[in-house]
C-alpha cells in the first residue's frame, strides 16, 4: 500500500460547522421545564426517551426530552430520577444560550410576551452589535433573545482578526480560569 502525504490544509478544506444541531442541559423539574418551553417559548416537544444508564454505563435513570427550533435544531433536557451525577451538574454562570430573532421589534414583542407569562426579564440591552433581553428558565439556565444590529461580514471578520492580533501584542496572556470547577489541566 502506498501512503500519500496530505497537508493539514487539504484535510480541513471545506470543513465548516453549519449550525447548532442540539444543545443539552440538565433540568430539575420536568413539568416546569415542559411548561416553560412549550407554553412560554412556544416550542414543540418532538422527542422523549427514558434510559436507566448514561453512555458511559453509569446507572442513572433519566428521561431525555427535546424541543424543536424552526431551523431543525433542538434543545435537549435530561431529568434524572435522583440527583444528577456530579460531573454533569457543572455549568459556569456566564454560559448561556442565545436564541436569534428577526429584528428589534421581535425582541420587544418577546419581552412583552415573557413578562405577560410572569417571566422576569433583564434588558433591552443594546450591545451595539446586538440587542438582547435575558431571562432564566425553571432550571436557572440563562437564556437570551437577540437580534443582530450589524452585519457579520468580511469587513467585520477582518476587524475581528486585527483586534485579536492586537490583544496579544498588548501583553495579554492566556486565561487559565477554571470553568465550572474544572481547571484546564483536568
Amino acid at each position: 500500500m502506498v501512503q500519500t502525504s496530505v497537508s493539514p490544509t487539504e484535510l480541513t478544506c471545506g470543513l465548516r460547522l453549519t449550525a447548532s444541531e442540539r444543545l443539552s442541559f440538565i433540568a430539575y423539574d420536568l413539568e416546569q421545564t415542559h411548561r416553560f418551553y412549550s407554553e412560554v417559548l412556544l416550542l414543540p416537544l418532538v422527542y422523549a426517551e427514558t434510559r436507566d444508564s448514561l453512555p458511559d454505563g453509569a446507572y442513572a435513570p433519566h428521561i431525555e426530552v427535546r424541543y424543536a427550533l424552526r431551523d431543525g435544531s433542538t434543545l435537549n433536557f435530561f431529568v434524572f430520577r435522583d440527583e444528577p451525577p456530579e460531573p454533569m451538574r457543572r455549568l459556569h454562570p456566564l454560559r448561556h444560550f442565545a436564541f436569534g430573532v428577526k429584528d428589534v421589534a421581535a425582541v420587544r414583542a418577546w419581552k412583552a410576551h415573557l413578562l405577560a407569562k410572569g417571566v422576569e426579564v433583564v434588558g433591552e440591552v443594546d450591545h451595539e452589535v446586538v440587542m438582547s433581553i435575558y431571562f432564566h428558565d425553571p432550571n436557572a439556565i440563562r437564556l437570551e433573545l437577540t437580534t443582530n444590529l450589524i452585519e457579520f461580514d468580511e469587513r467585520e471578520a477582518a476587524k475581528a482578526q486585527r483586534i485579536y492580533e492586537e490583544w496579544w501584542t498588548l501583553g495579554a496572556t492566556e486565561q487559565h480560569t477554571p470553568v465550572g470547577g474544572h481547571s484546564s489541566g483536568s
